[in-house]
């Protein structure tokens, strides 16, 4: 089976706290594969994916060629989705269970969470479980395909050798909150799993984008179920703005132009003003026009400080 296994290879094995799969085990993942998308014959000899590296859950996600016709080529057209990608579970017990509650999260519920579709975040197309006669079922969700780097590469080794100006940082603050975290949460759409690993930045349109959104499921029920209920969204929000506030210490240090300290300190004195308009988002009408406002004060008090002028 013709899949790409060149990114795959290149992840950072001897870092990893997992093993690759061997040949044989991606041949038969590959076929599989090929199966659930109901490739011809013809497509089936050529190239017509290519495996990212793994994830905690993820066995991979398998880019498919734009090119390529397949089972769920129909619905991404509709959804105008030019390019999907295919990630398939692992099939350790974690994994398997992981696969039920995101076949659940993208069928029944991330569709009807507020505030999306949002352009910055991920859609998908289906998920389900592919049956194996001779073993488990695997897990899969067919994927709008986000093109770029995760920022968690682009931190710890992109802009390590080649550090970033601060209209960039500046510009990926914005986006971070005022198109991510500041809709959604007015919205009532609140998680708390902010991670590097999931956001996508693509240098070439610039634009940042949340990617692998099973975690924006994790209080779903509430927010679907019981809206008017903010305990589990509010308990989260607290976890959600310590990890914002550690990724905005991480991208101000891309620039590789102030000391640490410096950085720690500056934010600090920002954060404090900024952080109560995010904890209001979603409480009251209009906490959304405020955390835009708060927001702008929060980049501005950050370039007064020196965080983000260029050198």
């Amino acid at each position: 089976m013709a899949v790409d296994w060149a990114d795959y290879e290149a992840f950072a094995w001897s870092n990893a706290k997992q093993d690759p799969m061997d040949g044989q085990e991606r041949a038969k993942l590959a076929a599989r594969a090929a199966d659930l998308l109901e490739l011809d014959a013809a497509d089936r000899e050529a190239v017509w994916g290519h495996a990212s590296p793994p994830g905690r859950y993820a066995a991979t996600v398998i880019r498919v060629a734009p090119q390529v016709s397949h089972r769920f080529r129909p619905a991404a057209d509709r959804a105008r989705i030019d390019e999907v990608g295919l990630k398939l579970f692992k099939l350790t017990p974690d994994a398997a269970r992981a696969a039920r509650r995101a076949c659940r999260f993208h069928n029944r519920e991330l569709g009807r969470l507020p505030g999306l579709p949002n352009p910055r975040v991920q859609r998908s197309i289906s998920a389900g479980l592919q049956p194996d006669g001779c073993g488990p079922s695997r897990g899969y969700v067919v994927q709008e395909w986000v093109r770029g780097a995760s920022l968690e590469d682009c931190l710890r080794v992109t802009w390590t050798h080649s550090p970033v100006d601060g209209a960039l940082v500046r510009g990926l603050l914005a986006q971070l909150f005022g198109d991510i975290v500041v809709p959604l949460w007015q919205a009532g759409t609140v998680w708390w799993d902010f991670r590097d690993a999931n956001f996508c930045y693509d240098a070439q349109d610039g634009l940042l984008r949340v990617i692998d959104v099973d975690s924006l499921g994790a209080y779903a029920d509430e927010i679907l179920r019981t809206p008017q209920r903010w305990q589990a969204r509010d308990k989260g929000r607290a976890t959600a703005l310590a990890r914002l506030r550690r990724m905005s210490v991480r991208l101000l240090g891309a620039r590789q132009v102030v000391a640490a300290s410096k950085i720690e300190r500056g934010l600090q004195a920002a954060w404090r003003e900024f952080e109560p308009a995010l904890r209001r988002l979603g409480h009251a009408e209009g906490a959304g026009d405020a955390a835009r406002v708060a927001l702008g004060r929060f980049i501005d008090t950050l370039e007064r400080m020196g965080l983000l002028g260029n050198p």
